[in-house]
């Protein structure tokens, strides 16, 4: 009997902390701005954008494109331009037996 109690006092307090409400109420002319916008019936824009962009197709034609660009730009030829030539490779190998002969304590004929 007593959890009923307390159930109902609970219940209670709930039901009176609601008292207070007020119905709440729009901005002044909500209402007309909204007919006139309905009856204008022309759309602006930033709603013709966002429908063409939230389109499937236009997101599969994005994607293909991003993937074409990157594809052209993995294999062009100006990415053969960076490849180490073959002079820089000997060159690279003659440093490479200079210092070594500069380095080597043990070889005292040069």
């Amino acid at each position: 009997m007593n959890k009923k109690t307390d159930i109902q006092v609970k219940v209670d307090e709930v039901m009176d902390s609601l008292s207070g409400i007020q119905k709440a109420t729009p901005q002044p002319f909500f209402y007309t701005r909204l007919q006139a916008r309905l009856q204008k019936g022309q759309k602006n824009v930033w709603e013709d954008l966002s429908r063409v962009i939230t389109r499937p197709a236009f997101a599969v034609l994005s994607l293909s494109f991003v993937v074409l660009l990157n594809t052209i730009v993995i294999f062009s030829e100006s990415s053969a331009s960076t490849a180490i030539p073959e002079n820089a490779e000997i060159a690279v190998a003659d440093e490479y037996n200079r210092t070594s002969f500069y380095y080597n304590l043990e070889n005292v004929i040069p």
